[in-house]
């Protein structure tokens, strides 16, 4: 069964971008459930590249390799087990949640003046 994300929710960028954008993406190395792309959420900034899945987390999109791999500090729900998203981009830090309908879990996230 596959989770449901909380209703209505759009994840900003983790790398201070503001609000993603609903998109589907191919990605060749990658087949899920034998179909050839997938919704995902990608940044607005055309040059950062970072999108973001219910099942996957954050990662930046590379047409090379496919995916990149998460970081060790990337916020992920301690019950549910999956990675959080940015509900808020705040002025020195990012507020994160867990993605699935129902659960409070949140964290924030001090900003790295590298990622903004």
């Amino acid at each position: 069964m596959r989770p449901k994300g909380k209703p209505g929710v759009v994840p900003h960028c983790d790398r201070g971008h503001g609000a993603m954008k609903l998109v589907e993406i191919k990605i060749p190395q990658i087949v899920i459930e034998s179909q050839d792309s997938y919704r995902a959420f990608q940044c607005p900034d055309e040059s950062c590249g970072r999108i973001y899945t219910l099942l996957g987390g954050y990662h930046e999109l590379r047409k090379d390799s496919g995916l990149s791999s998460h970081g060790p500090l990337d916020p992920y729900c301690k019950e549910h087990k999956y990675w959080m998203s940015v509900r808020e981009t705040l002025p020195e830090s990012l507020k994160y949640v867990c993605p699935l309908e129902g659960c409070s879990a949140a964290q924030e996230v001090k900003l790295d003046s590298k990622d903004s």
